[in-house]
C-alpha cells in the first residue's frame, strides 16, 4: 500500500526526481520517520562500453518533490579499500535506531556500512565483505533488505538463476 501512495504522491514530481546531472542506477526507496530515502549508484556516463560506477549516494525527502543529497560513499571507506569504478546497486535498512547500507563490489561481494542517522558519519564495522565471493551459489550484487516479522533478510541479483524454495 505504500508503494501505491508513493507512486501517486509522484504525480506531482518532476523527471527525472533526483535534481543531479549525472546518471543514477539501482534505486532502492524507503520511508523513515516521515521522510523518503533513496539509494543509488551513479553511472559517470551514457557512452560507456561498460559500467562506471565510482560511488554510491544517499538522498532524502519529505515529500517527493524536494531532495537532499545526504551522503556519498565512496569505495575507499568501504572494505573495498581503494577507488574502484563498479560500485553496483545497494539497500538500506534502518533498525533499533541505527542505519545501515548494504554495497556491492561489482558482482563478487557485498559489504555493510552503518551510522547514527542517513547523513553519518558512516563506517565500515567490519573492514571485509558481509557476503564473500563464493558464499552464495551465484553472484551476489544489487542487495535489498526485507524485514518479515522483525526478521531482515537480504536479497540480492543473481547472473544465473537460483531458486530454493
Amino acid at each position: 500500500m505504500l508503494v501505491f501512495a508513493l507512486f501517486q504522491m509522484c504525480g506531482i514530481c518532476q523527471n527525472p526526481i533526483l535534481p543531479v546531472k549525472e546518471g543514477m542506477t539501482d534505486p532502492h526507496i524507503h520511508v523513515y520517520d516521515g521522510k523518503a530515502y533513496i539509494v543509488v549508484d551513479h553511472d559517470s556516463s551514457i557512452n560507456n562500453k561498460w559500467f562506471e560506477m565510482n560511488y554510491w549516494a544517499m538522498y532524502s525527502s519529505p515529500d517527493l518533490v524536494n531532495w537532499k543529497k545526504e551522503y556519498t560513499s565512496h569505495p575507499e571507506e568501504t572494505f573495498i579499500g581503494r577507488p574502484y569504478n563498479e560500485c553496483w546497486g545497494s539497500g538500506f535498512a534502518k533498525r533499533n535506531g541505527r542505519f545501515y547500507w548494504y554495497l556491492s563490489q561489482y558482482n563478487l561481494a557485498i559489504g555493510v556500512m552503518t551510522a547514527p542517522s542517513p547523513g553519518g558519519p558512516w563506517r565500515d564495522p567490519i573492514g571485509y565483505p558481509l557476503i564473500k565471493p563464493g558464499t552464495a551459489p551465484t553472484d551476489p550484487y544489487d542487495p535489498a533488505i526485507v524485514e518479515i516479522n522483525g526478521n531482515y533478510y537480504i536479497v540480492f541479483g543473481v547472473w544465473n538463476f537460483i531458486y530454493r524454495g
